[in-house]
């Protein structure tokens, strides 16, 4: 596939994750394609106001509606893309302070 610089990130993403490649170093030379996941981490208050940012839109929409998906990854195969919506998904960074505290030293202390 050639460079195309109108494509979005989340679906060039998406189509990287779709391809195995045994070129890499172990263990991602090892990685099964069909069970990868894509997970967006943003802070909360993007994953709170959607609309402000384009992923904002488009990831619920790949996850709700897998014609949109395959528009965008016209290259693929329907069958390639159907249990793709099930494997995005988005936390915050919020949330990764909340399951491991101190991982995000950067955000401010949660007021109790």
């Amino acid at each position: 596939m050639q460079f195309d610089v109108l494509r979005n990130q989340i679906a060039r993403t998406i189509d990287v994750m779709l391809e195995p490649n045994a070129q890499l170093q172990p263990p991602l030379s090892e990685r099964r394609a069909d069970r990868t996941c894509f997970v967006l981490i943003t802070p909360e208050i993007f994953r709170r106001n959607p609309e402000c940012r384009l992923y904002g839109w488009l990831l619920p929409a790949y996850q709700q509606n897998p014609a949109l998906l395959q528009r965008h990854l016209a290259h693929r195969q329907p069958a390639e893309l159907e249990s793709v919506p099930q494997r995005l998904g988005w936390l915050t960074w919020e949330d990764c302070n909340r399951l491991h505290p101190g991982a995000c030293p950067w955000l401010p202390a949660q007021q109790i």
